[in-house]
């Protein structure tokens, strides 16, 4: 499908927006401290996008994304530690969450959307096990450091610091600028039809758990890539962060958004990384707060 000029310009928003942001934080207007939450926004941008676009396009519901999220941060922490490159541990992370994500897709394809979501909560608590019990890897609940990553392309060698930072708002930029260009593709239509309605999709060639099965392998795959980045940037992963309350928060920042809306998704990026200073800020918990919101 030939693009549209409009459809590039929206595209090319994305890039500019985040070199936009990316000169004013390295011009020093931005303090240390509100730079990390500013890098934190842009991978929950990343994870927001996986989740909500899965929904919107395919109808599925997946409140395990915190496990593809965890897998790109310990392949960080594994490949770090094992002298991979930074490119090599971004195409492992995102080839084995889209692996895990079309399994996933494929075997709840033919289930209603609530025992789909069941599946990705089930598969999220059984990962959250095999990385307390997999201490070699994972380093349990102790958590395990995470090495320099050295890009073979030249982009430089991310160790913490701003400029893991920088790739991780560039990486946002890029990400948005896909999704925006995703959304006149044949793909999208497909899957669209397949969710409103599969038996008529069904009828013209259109299999539905083929398409959900694709939709939650890319969708995983982008996860995994969003895990990388906090990884690169804080030095240190440990299973904290990948809890069930993070599946339900990203649900709840891709529904403030709008869910299948990629302008959505930077709200909602932006939502998750200033929600637990707004909830203490407001003396409220920060699942009352989703609530209100």
């Amino acid at each position: 499908m030939a693009l549209g000029r409009s459809t590039l310009v929206k595209a090319a928003l994305g890039p500019l927006s985040a070199l936009a942001v990316i000169g004013v934080v390295a011009s020093g207007a931005v303090p240390a401290y509100q730079a990390y939450s500013v890098a934190l926004a842009a991978v929950y941008t990343v994870l927001a996008i996986s989740v909500g676009l899965l929904a919107g396009w395919s109808g599925v519901w997946s409140v395990g994304h915190p496990a593809f999220f965890a897998t790109g941060a310990y392949f960080a922490a594994y490949g770090s530690a094992h002298g991979w490159a930074f490119e090599v541990i971004v195409v492992a992370a995102v080839a084995c969450c889209a692996a895990m994500g079309a399994f996933l897709g494929y075997a709840g394809a033919r289930f209603s959307v609530l025992y789909i979501a069941l599946l990705t909560l089930a598969f999220g608590l059984v990962s959250l096990e095999v990385i307390n019990r997999w201490t070699d890897v994972t380093g349990g609940d102790q958590g395990v450091p995470v090495g320099a990553m050295d890009s073979v392309l030249g982009l430089g060698t991310f160790a913490g610091g701003s400029e893991t930072q920088y790739l991780a708002i560039g990486v946002a930029g890029v990400v948005l600028a896909a999704a925006v260009l995703a959304r006149t593709t044949a793909l999208r239509m497909r899957l669209v039809a397949a969710k409103s309605h599969p038996l008529v999709a069904r009828s013209v060639g259109i299999a539905p758990e083929a398409q959900t099965a694709l939709s939650f392998a890319v969708s995983a795959g982008v996860a995994g890539l969003s895990g990388v980045l906090p990884a690169g940037i804080t030095g240190f992963v440990s299973p904290d962060p990948f809890s069930l309350n993070l599946g339900v928060a990203v649900i709840a920042a891709c529904v403030l958004g709008g869910v299948g809306s990629v302008a959505g998704a930077v709200v909602g990026g932006v939502y998750l990384a200033w929600a637990p200073a707004l909830a203490g800020a407001v003396s409220l918990p920060q699942p009352v707060l989703q609530a209100c919101c």
